[in-house]
């Protein structure tokens, strides 16, 4: 911000050496002494008082002074800077409650001299003393056009006012003249003012006000004109008369017609304020409600809520899964059991085998007494031998037999024919 000077902290600087002056004047005169001296003295003082101008002090006693208060001043340094800026603050706070109580005052006139950008029935009004030559209220006004693209509910009305010498006059006079072809062409016109015009160039500016769709011809017989000199008169006349600090200086409307002293503040931050004058809220006070951010945050949530919900029916479902698996596992539990039943045959059969495979040894041992039998075997066979040899000698004794036989029957035949 422009400041146009620092008249109340030199005031209060000076006030604060003229108390420590004062005090050390009168520690010396009274003080630091022994009490008879200072019975004297305080009976001299009356007598000599009216010749304490004239008097002044000797060089001596200045110097002493000087002594005593730079020594004073450092040693309570703290003191000294707490109590200064305890002042300032005051002293702001006053200016900003009187600039607020004249500024709602003069609202009639500031509105009337303004330069509105805006729905003029918006829900909240901005006003701002600016300087078209300020950097910082090109930084304002390049604000006030982002917001005028976010949002319809805001308005704006620049008092616009010469204070930084007579570059600004021109400039002033080249806004209002433009303005009084539409506020958009104006609007149009400072836009490009802002961001292209690092100097005052004629040229440049009659290049800009063709470029914003404005009149050559009409502007500069506006500009000469006698209704844009004494608009720029008025408009200097309500910083005055306001006591502006610097610029740019910048009030909001409350819901009851009060105004506000607001910082220059970011797009979204006179959004949030116009939103909230929209409610009904007194926007002097802090908001009670959440912020639009937050507001949509939890519909965020909701969603997530959503998804996580349909993740716990996934879990339910799987759950039910696990539940069924956990079923099954009953059922396996069966087919385990029957399973274990067939381990167990099969661990008796591997037992078996086990067994098996010791009884082989046994068998190894049966085998050895085979062998041990197998003698006798051989024994056998030779009497099988032997007994199959028999059947021959029987089938001998056979072959004699029926030979015998076949001559008995010769011999019957014969007893016959003899017969």
């Amino acid at each position: 911000m422009q400041n146009q000077g620092n008249d109340s902290t030199m005031k209060i600087l000076v006030g604060v050496v003229l108390v420590a002056v004062v005090a050390i004047v009168a520690y010396m005169t009274v003080g630091g002494n022994s009490s008879s001296d200072t019975k004297e003295k305080m009976g001299a003082v009356s007598t000599r008082s009216a010749d304490a101008d004239k008097v002044g002090f000797t060089a001596a006693q200045k110097k002493e002074i000087e002594e005593v208060v730079i020594k004073l001043v450092r040693e309570q340094s703290d003191t000294f800077m707490a109590a200064i800026n305890e002042g300032m603050q005051l002293q702001q706070e006053k200016v900003a409650q009187d600039l607020v109580k004249t500024a709602a005052a003069e609202k009639e006139n500031i509105v009337k001299n303004s330069v509105v950008w805006g729905d003029p029935k918006a829900a909240m009004r901005v006003y701002a003393m600016i300087d078209p030559m300020c950097p910082h209220c090109h930084d304002f006004m390049r604000v006030a056009i982002a917001v005028l693209e976010k949002s319809k509910d805001i308005s704006f009305y620049m008092v616009v006012a010469p204070i930084l010498g007579a570059n600004s006059v021109a400039v002033s006079k080249v806004i209002l003249a433009s303005n009084m072809q539409g506020a958009d062409k104006s609007k149009k016109l400072m836009a490009k003012f802002v961001d292209n015009v690092t100097r005052l160039d004629r040229a440049k500016f009659i290049s800009l006000i063709k470029e914003a769709g404005i009149d050559v011809a009409r502007f500069e017989k506006d500009e000469a004109s006698d209704t844009v000199e004494k608009q720029l008169l008025a408009n200097v006349g309500i910083l005055e008369k306001l006591k502006v600090p610097g610029v740019p200086t910048i009030f909001v409307e409350n819901k009851d017609g009060t105004f506000i002293s607001s910082p220059p503040m970011k797009p979204e931050d006179f959004v949030v304020l116009a939103d909230r004058l929209k409610d009904g809220e007194d926007i002097s006070k802090p908001s009670t409600k959440p912020k639009k951010e937050e507001a949509k945050k939890p519909e965020a949530k909701a969603d997530v809520k959503a998804d996580a919900k349909k993740e716990e029916a996934k879990v339910d479902t799987k759950a039910d899964v696990k539940k069924d698996e956990a079923k099954k596992p009953e059922a396996k539990a069966d087919v385990k059991s029957d399973v274990k039943k067939e381990e167990a045959k099969v661990d008796t059969k591997a037992d078996v085998k086990k067994d098996e495979a010791k009884k082989p040894e046994a068998k190894a041992d049966v085998k050895s007494d085979v062998k041990k039998e197998e003698p006798k075997a051989d024994t056998k066979a030779d009497v099988k031998k032997d007994e199959v040899k028999k059947p021959e000698a029987k089938a001998d004794v056979k072959s004699d037999v029926k030979k015998e036989e076949a001559k008995a029957d010769v011999k019957v035949g014969v007893d016959k024919k003899k017969a």
